[in-house]
C-alpha cells in the first residue's frame, strides 16, 4: 500500500460540516471521524495514521491564504510560467 492511498478529500456535504463545525464549536457537532489505517513500515512495525489525520493531510491543497491563491493554483501558475 503507498502513502497517498491513505489520504482522501472529503465530499462536498462533509466538509460544510465540518467548516461549520470549526465556525461554533458550541453548536454544531462534529462529524463522526473516517476509521484509522495501519500502514506497514517493514518487518513487524506498523505506523497506525488517525482518521482524522488522512482527512485533514489533502486540505493544505485546497486552503486559500489571505491572497485568495492555494497551492494547487500556485503549482498551476509556476508550471505556466515555465
Amino acid at each position: 500500500m503507498d502513502l497517498l492511498r491513505l489520504c482522501f478529500v472529503s465530499p462536498i456535504d462533509r466538509a460544510r460540516r465540518i467548516a461549520d463545525n470549526l465556525k461554533d464549536l458550541a453548536t454544531t457537532e462534529p462529524p463522526k471521524p473516517p476509521p484509522g489505517v495501519e500502514y506497514p513500515l517493514g518487518g513487524s512495525q506498523i505506523l497506525i495514521i488517525d482518521g482524522s489525520v488522512r482527512e485533514a493531510a489533502c486540505e493544505a491543497f485546497y486552503e486559500i491564504d489571505g491572497d485568495m491563491v492555494n497551492l494547487a493554483t500556485m503549482v498551476l501558475d509556476a508550471v505556466a510560467q515555465v
